[in-house]
């Protein structure tokens, strides 16, 4: 089963709630991490009644684990790891993998997924309905409607980022001793921490600001300009970018729309 979507849209949660749900063990994994064969050792300890074996960035595991990956997810079944000429036949097991880019995946691998769900974006609405449901669990204070919409409007529709937004609000509350939240209390912080009205942090407005200057970059050179490493730029800030309009990117590198180039912060 592959799961892909942006970063934030929940595709490691749903993984870990199948597992509890299926009442099975689960084994979790990152795939830049997973470097060695000996790390899935512990595949060969699962129980009777199966197990989930969880791949976050399934994309980026190396060559030598996919091809260890194939006959698991086909025959499970996986060479010894102290004697390569012993088979071992695996107990029932449930593979899932996750990832932000589906189209780096090599083909044999994705072929190998016989379930492949795309989880889309959170909408605002969507947003609205789950940052009030984290501020009745976590906030110091009453959040006001307007409150929790402004908050949603800055999130870039990530929960985890609403998450960490409502901790910023609740420790201004806390010592300022703010038994409600409205939205302006929520501006006056987001203003303190640098986050604009539609959800652009600092790294954000760097990208923006640079490209302003330099007209079109390619992704090497941006990530030098902003200090920020090329994957992470890609993954994390120009989905957001492009989707809000403010980003092109094109086959002579990444260049800003009429809205980006006219933005001033």
């Amino acid at each position: 089963m592959l799961f892909s979507g942006q970063p934030g849209t929940g595709k490691t949660t749903v993984a870990m709630i199948m597992a509890k749900t299926l009442n099975l063990p689960l084994f979790k994994f990152v795939g830049q991490e997973l470097k060695k064969p000996e790390q899935l050792k512990e595949l060969l300890k699962t129980p009777d009644c199966g197990a989930m074996l969880f791949i976050d960035e399934i994309h980026s595991v190396s060559k030598e684990i996919a091809e260890l990956l194939y006959p698991i997810m086909e025959d499970r079944q996986v060479q010894s790891p102290t004697d390569p000429t012993l088979t071992i036949y695996l107990n029932p097991l449930i593979v899932v993998g996750a990832t932000t880019e589906p189209g780096a995946l090599a083909k044999p691998l994705i072929d190998r997924f016989t379930l492949k769900f795309t989880i889309p974006a959170y909408t605002g609405m969507q947003m609205i309905e789950i940052v009030k449901g984290m501020v009745s669990k976590m906030g110091a204070a009453n959040y006001t409607n307007d409150a929790i919409i402004a908050l949603a409007k800055r999130c870039k529709n990530v929960p985890r980022i609403a998450g960490n937004l409502i901790f910023q609000v609740n420790d201004y509350a806390i010592a300022n001793k703010v038994a409600e939240v409205t939205d302006s209390e929520v501006k006056e912080v987001m203003d303190r921490n640098g986050v604009t009205d539609d959800g652009l942090d600092g790294t954000d407005r760097k990208i923006i600001e640079i490209l302003q200057q330099h007209d079109t970059l390619g992704l090497d050179a941006l990530s030098a300009f902003v200090g920020e490493d090329s994957n992470w730029i890609a993954k994390v800030y120009e989905p957001y970018l492009l989707q809000r309009g403010y980003l092109l990117r094109g086959k002579t590198g990444r260049s800003l729309t009429q809205k980006g180039k006219g933005v001033r912060f």
